[in-house]
């Protein structure tokens, strides 16, 4: 069954007007000039407004989200600056050239002078190019864990605002079969109103009943359109693209209660990974840190060549001189002493914030199985008990009012009391799946969900080429 949605802003097409013949011939020219001013407006309408429609189940509107959620790709380009930082983080510093020169020029200006030419490297120690790449690397897996977050979090809107859409479709569709039932009603009564079998006011009750119907339709449209585009905007479509949703409630309460109550297993979730990686990478800061409070060794190579004026009989002398050149840096007094204590801290925080997060996730999902099983039951019940009875009693009153034994107002009465809990039953279902789908968002199970967050940071840089 394809649901397909109504557009009540596109529902009504209308008719032109007939032109009159213009016998003169001029009407014909001026219609083919407008034509060709507005060709390129219709190109663009027609653009505009694709006749295909988007025709989506519940599982392909999530990787459509995946894929095209406005909000979410630029996320993406994270990783990709992520990964310039580890590059970066591990190139070594470049070596120096040191070009000086001095003379007398200024002063006695005998034609004194030195040049030295000088090349140094500085060389990093504690291995801190190797501690800076982990923690951009941890960087890395952090922004990871969050996108993945993200995407857990998105599939659970989608999925709510799916299912949403589908049920105001399918309460929709009970009154359009409930106004069918009341019109073959009034058609029925008409005829017996005709052989004075029934009272003009039966005729008024059903009328009242349908235009009742007609107008609790209007207002789910009304509704409908709303969650249509919150939908569309969650999927990454524009707000005029067509949508057609095939799945049920039905169908997908049956998919996703086998996820909850099927045996599957919680599966870690994004952001507690993400606190367990914000741990990390303040360790890998410390460590960092520790290493950078030793700053840069610097290696150097000198060329000197001087020029010196003696007195006679010595006159000019050249000399030429090779040295070499080591700079040790010596934490003496900055030691990253400020900047450990606040990895520390962090790394406290973020054990803590570990903490914390376990425990609302093991409420979260208790509430969301709770729910679910309430409403498992209570839908059984108003499938076994009141649907079942309150039909079969519509069936019999129905027989009766044909036979001409009982009024239109009990008929009347009867179908509102179906109506009211097929309603009641369309309420409670979507609730019903909510309650499934919060605990799959809760226990991070999604099929559609990446569990690439989970990889050690080694594992990642490994499959740099690949898409994350």
């Amino acid at each position: 069954m394809i649901n397909q949605l109504p557009d009540p802003l596109n529902d009504t097409l209308k008719k032109p007007t007939p032109r009159s013949p213009d016998k003169s011939g001029q009407g014909m020219i001026k219609f083919k000039q407008a034509a060709y001013i507005l060709r390129p407006l219709l190109i663009l309408a027609v653009l505009r407004h694709p006749t295909v429609a988007e025709t989506l189940s519940i599982s392909e509107a999530i990787g459509r989200a995946l894929a095209h959620n406005r909000d979410l790709v630029p996320a993406y380009t994270e990783l990709e600056k992520a990964r310039g930082r580890i590059v970066q983080a591990g190139l070594k510093p470049n070596p120096e050239i040191e070009l000086s020169t001095t003379s007398d020029a200024a002063f006695s200006n005998e034609g004194e002078r030195t040049l030295t030419l000088g090349v140094s490297q500085p060389i990093p120690l504690g291995r801190r190019l190797k501690k800076a790449e982990a923690a951009r690397r941890l960087d890395l897996a952090l922004i990871l864990a969050e996108i993945r977050n993200r995407e857990r979090l998105l599939i659970g809107t989608v999925q709510s605002l799916y299912v949403e859409v589908v049920a105001q479709w399918e309460q929709i569709a009970l009154r359009e079969k409930l106004l069918k039932a009341v019109n073959e009603f009034i058609a029925i009564s008409q005829r017996r109103l005709a052989a004075a079998e029934v009272s003009p006011i039966d005729l008024t009750t059903l009328g009242i009943e349908r235009d009742r119907l007609k107008l609790e339709k209007k207002l789910l449209l009304n509704d409908q359109l709303a969650l249509q585009l919150q939908l569309k905007q969650a999927l990454g479509l524009d707000s005029d693209t067509p949508l057609e949703l095939i799945d049920t409630l039905t169908e997908i309460a049956s998919t996703y209660s086998r996820r909850v109550f099927g045996g599957y297993g919680a599966s870690p979730r994004p952001d507690q990974r993400i606190f367990e990686l914000v741990a990390d990478r303040a360790e890998a800061e410390i460590s960092l840190a520790e290493a950078e409070k030793w700053g840069d060794l610097h290696i150097g190579l000198e060329y000197e060549n001087e020029k010196a004026i003696f007195e006679s009989p010595i006159g000019a002398e050249k000399d030429d001189f090779f040295g070499v050149r080591v700079a040790i840096p010596l934490p003496l007094r900055n030691r990253n002493q400020g900047r450990i204590q606040e990895q520390q801290a962090t790394r406290k925080q973020a054990r803590q914030q570990s903490s914390a997060l376990e425990l609302r996730i093991s409420h979260e999902v208790a509430l969301a199985y709770g729910r679910a099983k309430r409403f498992e039951a209570i839908l059984r019940e108003f499938e076994q008990q009141l649907l079942s009875a309150a039909r079969k009693n519509l069936d019999a009153i129905k027989r009766a009012y044909s036979e001409g034994l009982v009024p239109i107002s009990q008929v009347v009465q009867a179908q509102r009391q179906v109506l009211e809990l097929e309603v009641a039953y369309l309420d409670i279902l979507p609730n019903y799946i909510l309650a499934l789908i919060d605990w799959g968002t809760a226990t991070a199970t999604s099929p559609s969900l990446k569990r690439d967050y989970l990889a050690s940071t080694t594992e990642l840089i490994a499959d740099l080429k690949k898409d994350i």
